[in-house]
């Protein structure tokens, strides 16, 4: 695989500020939705992020951070994929612990 490095010009200070400040409000944003996929059974409850998306779309949604649309919605599906990959992990970490009980049936694996 090659890596393919993207120059760019210095960013002046005030860039910079707005960048750094833009950073924030999406990770704030993306926490947000952390908090609410981490509650009682939520993520279980979706089968895509789509659903609950477009639930907030439909009643107005304007996040508290100021940032577009199509930001928010952004961090909404990384939020989302976030906790897909992190029950992804635990699966693949608990898997060969559970198969090492030969004596459990199929049921309780």
């Amino acid at each position: 695989m090659r890596t393919i490095r993207r120059v760019s010009l210095k960013l002046n200070r005030t860039k910079w500020d707005r960048l750094c400040d833009m950073t924030r409000r999406y990770r704030a944003e993306k926490n947000a939705h952390l908090a609410h996929y981490h509650g009682d059974a939520q993520f279980a409850a979706e089968s895509s992020e789509r659903g609950r998306r477009d639930a907030l779309v439909a009643t107005g949604y304007t996040n508290s951070n100021g940032l577009q649309g199509r930001m928010w919605k952004m961090a909404h599906k990384d939020a989302y994929e976030t906790i897909a990959k992190q029950w992804a992990a635990l699966r693949a970490e608990l898997t060969p612990l559970i198969q090492r009980h030969e004596d459990w049936s199929d049921t309780a694996r």
